[in-house]
């Protein structure tokens, strides 16, 4: 994750985080700011936001970030040779049942 520091200035303390993820390239990369989470998979990205966002610069930055990556998201899956109609379960995450330690 990189800093960007151009507009470091307009918000002391509170430096913008860029997205710096290639979508679908791994199954590692993760990125995490005040409301935008994440995490690259290799057949799915989960992406997560909370929290409001308001009528100010800082707010309209991290929409402007936040809107290039989806944009680079599209991309990629729009350039997948043979994109099927509907998920698969390889598209989806792996979901592990553990039993309840709680129930007796």
């Amino acid at each position: 994750m990189e800093w960007n520091a151009r507009d470091a200035g307009h918000f002391p303390g509170r430096e913008l985080a860029v997205i710096q993820i290639e979508p679908f390239a791994n199954s590692v990369d993760t990125f995490t700011s005040e409301a935008v989470t994440v995490e690259n998979g290799a057949e799915s990205i989960y992406i997560g936001l909370s929290g409001a966002f308001g009528r100010n610069r800082r707010d309209l930055e991290t929409l402007r970030q936040f809107h290039a990556f989806l944009g680079s998201v599209i991309s990629a899956i729009e350039a997948s040779p043979d994109l099927p109609a509907e998920p698969t379960a390889a598209g989806m995450h792996d979901i592990v049942e553990v039993d309840n330690p709680f129930k007796g």
